[in-house]
C-alpha cells in the first residue's frame, strides 16, 4: 500500500495579508491596462496559498461593451503580501485564449452590437 501524505494546514491568512480582494483587483486592472489592449479587464481573485507566499490569482477576462465579461483568459499573480504583481499568464496564450473564446461566442458578441 502507498504511502500517504498529511497535509498541514496552511497558516491563516487574515493576519499576513496586506492587500484585500478590490485592491488586488485594482493592481490586476493596472497591469492588464500596462500591457494589453482593450477588451481586457480583471476578475474576483482568489487566494491562492504556498507554502513561502499567498497570492491573489486574478483571472483577466474578455471583456466587450453591451455584454461585459465574456469569459476567462489567463491570470495574474498579485502577492497578497507584497501588492505587487509577481506572474501572469503569458501574452501569447492570452491572446490565443481570447481568440477562441471570441470564435466560441461570435454570435452572441455580434448580435450585441447589431
Amino acid at each position: 500500500m502507498a504511502n500517504s501524505t498529511v497535509l498541514e494546514a496552511a497558516p491563516p491568512f487574515a493576519t499576513a495579508l496586506k492587500i484585500n480582494e478590490d485592491e488586488a483587483i485594482t493592481e490586476a486592472n493596472g497591469f492588464i491596462l500596462e500591457h494589453l489592449p482593450d477588451r481586457f479587464c480583471a476578475g474576483i481573485p482568489r487566494l491562492l496559498s504556498f507554502a513561502a507566499r499567498t497570492i491573489w490569482a486574478t483571472p483577466i477576462l474578455l471583456s466587450y461593451p453591451e455584454i461585459g465579461p465574456v469569459g476567462e483568459v489567463g491570470f495574474v499573480a498579485v502577492d497578497a503580501e507584497l501588492g505587487n504583481v509577481v506572474g501572469w499568464t503569458p501574452f501569447s496564450e492570452i491572446f490565443k485564449a481570447a481568440e477562441k473564446l471570441y470564435s466560441s461566442k461570435k454570435g452572441q458578441i455580434e448580435a450585441a452590437f447589431s
